[in-house]
């Protein structure tokens, strides 16, 4: 009949407890992807329809007439040219701008190609200006095109980087952390099981021959 190994209280006690760390470091990691994917997905679309809300927003006038715009004071404006299809524009236009006191206000190129097709509306960014004060300013447009309008409303551009470029840093951010806390809580478990294990091994059995008493001469 076999002997069963004797178990230490240490083996026992290795055997009874539980992993080092817990599973919550899955429930976090997991949790922080599904956050920074959930919050890259709300930012691009809330930022979507910022953007479409303020292109529908925009103060209109034929291209080729012109018409009275309402602005408000000191502030940073882009004039567009909309033909309502798409962004190539065929059409040309001449614009000039007068503020409620009559007085010409100075338009500058804008500065680098931007196009936009939102809400129905395609457009393309032509000069921008500051306005000088409330009011209803008058806005002269020349165009061959009968169908095309001018459109008046505050830049867009800034919007939509911040909108496709936010996502990309908010779903990173949260995936990259998320997946660094799985890989850790992964690798601390396991190494925490091979310990408990290595602890649970059965001491082995007592195979040599004991040595005589303490003040007794060894055997001849």
């Amino acid at each position: 009949m076999n002997t069963p190994y004797p178990t230490s209280p240490a083996a026992a006690t290795a055997s009874q407890r539980k992993l080092e760390p817990g599973v919550a470091g899955y429930w976090i990691g997991g949790a922080l992807v599904v956050i920074g994917i959930v919050g890259a997905i709300v930012w691009f679309v809330v930022g979507l329809l910022g953007i479409v809300d303020a292109v529908e927003g925009f103060e209109r006038v034929p291209a080729d007439g012109g018409g009275t715009v309402t602005l408000d004071a000191d502030t940073e404006y882009v004039i567009y040219l909309e033909d309502g299809a798409s962004s190539r524009f065929g059409p040309s236009v001449r614009v000039g701008l007068t503020d409620p006191s009559g007085v010409a206000v100075d338009l500058d190129r804008y500065g680098s190609d931007f196009n936009y097709d939102f809400g129905g509306h395609a457009g393309t960014a032509l000069f921008t200006f500051r306005s000088t004060e409330d009011g209803d300013y008058e806005l002269s447009a020349e165009s061959s095109s009968s169908f095309a309008e001018v459109a008046v409303g505050r830049s867009v551009a800034g919007d939509l980087v911040w909108t496709i470029a936010m996502p990309f840093v908010i779903g990173g951010i949260g995936f990259l952390v998320g997946v660094i806390i799985l890989i850790v809580t992964l690798v601390r478990r396991s190494g925490d099981k091979r310990r408990r294990a290595a602890e649970s091994q059965p001491a082995p059995p007592f195979t040599g021959v004991p040595g005589p008493p303490p003040g007794f001469p060894p055997p001849r």
